[in-house]
């Protein structure tokens, strides 16, 4: 019997494998975005990361949220940039602190949704919310 494991073959879908894809167990279809692992359940496959990546990204999320809370600063922009949490916005069963900017924002998304809403008579999906804000050709301008 043969123990040679050919590692350029993704162990997901055996395609053969980019040269920067070898060393990862996966090719960047099956694999997750953060560490090359395989994604093996639904869920992965759907989030793109596989459950460690998933359980580290969480558990580094929480820390910043305390951080943010002890030090008093905007919890969006935090911890790229430190600006004091000036106003709190409903989030969940409670509300998060943030600052100025940060609520104008939030103030003028759900005026968008809002207007959406009324001119179509149906909830927007996040396309529609981003074109409407004017934000994805921005977007899309800078993918090309």
């Amino acid at each position: 019997m043969n123990d040679d494991v050919d590692d350029s073959l993704c162990v997901v879908c055996a395609c053969e494998m980019i040269e920067s894809e070898i060393g990862n167990q996966a090719c960047s279809s099956c694999g997750c975005e953060d560490c090359g692992n395989a994604l093996l359940t639904d869920e992965e496959i759907s989030e793109g990361v596989c459950k460690t990546c998933d359980i580290t990204f969480t558990i580094q999320m929480q820390k910043e949220e305390v951080e943010a809370y002890q030090k008093g600063v905007c919890h969006q922009c935090y911890p790229e940039k430190e600006i004091m949490a000036t106003r709190e916005i409903m989030a969940g069963l409670g509300t998060i602190p943030i600052c100025q900017d940060c609520y104008n924002g939030h103030i003028e998304m759900n005026a968008i949704h809002t207007e959406f809403v009324i001119e179509n008579d149906r909830e927007p999906n996040m396309r529609e919310i981003l074109e409407s804000a004017g934000v994805l050709s921005d977007i899309e301008d800078d993918e090309y």
